[in-house]
């Protein structure tokens, strides 16, 4: 990826993998933390959210194999690198995010908006 570019196939990824902003941050702290089993309240008081919002957000992220879970007795994720292409682009994210944040968020609100627009609310 140059310095000014998102590549096509990160924003296919995020397309698929993301729904929210916290659910990037989610992604993100478990992908560098990833020796870590985190409850949703960890992720929770960590990321300054909801807890309710966290469990929501990992457990997507478990369903789109992003992520595993454990019970411990309470449930706890961690990343999941099953795919040495989808870790590669998580990586990618991860760095993107850090570089040009302003546009992986423009990128993330955009799909939101590609989700309305499919709703055809206003037909």
């Amino acid at each position: 990826m140059s310095s000014g570019e998102i590549s096509t196939e990160l924003e296919k990824f995020t397309h698929a993998n993301i729904t929210s902003i916290e659910q990037l941050e989610i992604l993100l702290l478990l992908f560098e933390e990833n020796d870590r089993a985190w409850s949703p309240t960890d992720v929770a008081a960590r990321l300054y959210i909801q807890p309710d919002s966290a469990r929501d957000r990992l457990t997507d992220l478990a369903n789109k194999g992003l992520a595993t879970c454990r019970l411990d007795p309470e449930p706890r994720y961690q990343y999941t690198n099953s795919d040495g292409r989808r870790h590669l682009l998580v990586r990618e994210l991860l760095e993107a995010y850090r570089i040009r944040r302003v546009a992986i968020i423009s990128l993330v609100f955009s799909i939101d908006e590609d989700r309305l627009s499919d709703r055809k609310l206003f037909s």
